[in-house]
């Protein structure tokens, strides 16, 4: 498999390099539900460590695709919660600190953005707010992408947050990441001139 990184629109971002919130979009919920406990602790000890170094202050993680089941969803979300010592809150599950992790079971972009404009429909819906509904807890649409997924495909579970996007690929096996492919992942993204949807002159 390939990882797809990809460099997302953030108006509050200082400059083109920095790098606050990173998204990372891996597997199908088959597979998040086949990881042990000791599997979910590593993975996020492994992606958190990766990003803290940068002093980022958000960790988003997604599915790359899947089909929702009620049940399901509540074993897992007990599972990852348990094993990483995260709370839910507002249907996410969100793990507090110098660099904060939320993990969103929602495999469905379609649906995530739905839910996002259900959650505003008692006020005007601006990009701003719905920006920030799609993302919440974090405080901040992401800066930079991690797919493991084939490059020629955009994961189901993605709509809003690929927008103004730059791609890299790095061949790695999801989930069997390590500190340096972030790293690279990282590296890269700070040599890009981002541009958010324009183009050279």
């Amino acid at each position: 498999l390939m990882w797809v990184v990809t460099a997302c629109d953030n108006s509050e971002v200082a400059d083109s390099s920095s790098l606050r919130h990173v998204l990372v979009v891996g597997g199908s919920l088959d597979q998040w539900i086949k990881m042990t406990s000791l599997d979910w602790s590593q993975y996020i000890a492994t992606l958190r460590a990766s990003v803290e170094q940068i002093r980022a202050d958000w960790l988003t993680v997604y599915p790359y695709s899947g089909t929702p089941n009620s049940k399901l969803d509540r074993d897992l979300t007990d599972k990852i919660a348990q094993s990483c010592g995260a709370q839910l809150v507002d249907g996410k599950l969100l793990l507090s600190g110098t660099t904060s992790v939320v993990i969103d079971i929602c495999a469905d972009g379609q649906q995530r953005f739905v839910r996002a404009v259900n959650g505003l429909s008692e006020e005007k819906i601006t990009e701003k707010n719905l920006a920030n509904a799609i993302v919440h807890p974090a405080s901040c649409e992401p800066d930079l992408v991690v797919i493991f997924g084939d490059p020629t495909h955009l994961p189901p579970s993605l709509v809003w947050e690929l927008a103004y996007s730059e791609l890299v690929y790095l061949n790695t096996q999801w989930p069997h990441c390590n500190i340096e492919d972030i790293e690279l992942a990282i590296n890269d993204f700070q040599r890009r001139d981002r541009r958010f949807g324009g183009v050279d002159s």
